[in-house]
């Protein structure tokens, strides 16, 4: 009886050596280990974009300064995404913009400027074109605005109105001593508004005797004033 029971010890062990285990659930020990694995796995953290719009014609430099290199110019209400922001500054996958001209709402068509943009708007229609008629001022203020589009030219009203030589008030200080209009005031406001009116970039008064112009192509003259683009 003792032999019996010794054979069926060593029969019983024998079996369990040999087995292989079962799990209840296979699938969830498996998902079990696919888990940690990935719990145990560093991911790099995903930054969400922000979408912005630019507000005026603005540069993308190569790096956070206004020094840097400038990448590429941006027109206004273009769409951007924006990866990170630092010191007054909005990157980009291109690089960064000053985020003081950039704005979360897409502008319409009207023409965004600061308060201090309009009112030297406001100075050099006035000198430049005070006693000529609502559509010639129109025009020259809209002209301004494409004299922005050009590469190279400033990409904000006042550095635009006082850029090299490019307006005769600001040379001999016209631009300083107008006092505006009501008139002028509700044309500016009217162009800002609704938006440029012509696609003229430059002009000069008929009786000037000049030449600069050759190249340029001659849109209309209105009142005493001819445009060129």
């Amino acid at each position: 009886m003792r032999q019996k029971q010794i054979m069926v010890l060593m029969a019983t062990i024998m079996i369990s050596c040999n087995s292989t285990p079962i799990f209840a659930n296979p699938i969830a020990g498996t998902t079990k280990v696919i888990s940690e694995t990935i719990a145990g796995t560093k991911s790099k953290p995903v930054k969400h974009k922000q979408k912005l719009y630019t507000t005026t014609r603005v540069n993308v430099r190569k790096h956070n300064n206004i020094k840097s290199d400038i990448v590429k110019t941006l027109g206004i209400a273009e769409e951007v995404y924006i990866l990170e922001t630092k010191n007054g500054w909005s990157k980009t996958k291109e690089g960064w913009i000053k985020s003081e001209y950039l704005s979360k709402d897409k502008p319409s068509d009207k023409l965004l400027v600061t308060e201090n943009e309009r009112y030297w708007l406001y100075q050099l229609v006035e000198a430049e074109a005070g006693t000529e008629s609502r559509e010639c001022r129109a025009w020259i203020c809209s002209s301004v605005f494409n004299f922005m589009k050009l590469d190279g030219t400033p990409n904000n009203v006042i550095d635009m109105i006082f850029y090299k030589n490019t307006y005769s008030p600001t040379l001999d200080g016209r631009i300083y001593s107008v006092v505006p209009k009501q008139s002028t005031k509700e044309v500016v406001d009217s162009v800002l508004k609704n938006g440029t009116c012509t696609n003229a970039i430059f002009f000069e008064a008929d009786y000037c005797n000049s030449s600069w112009h050759s190249t340029r192509t001659r849109i209309r003259q209105i009142d005493h004033t001819i445009f060129y683009k």
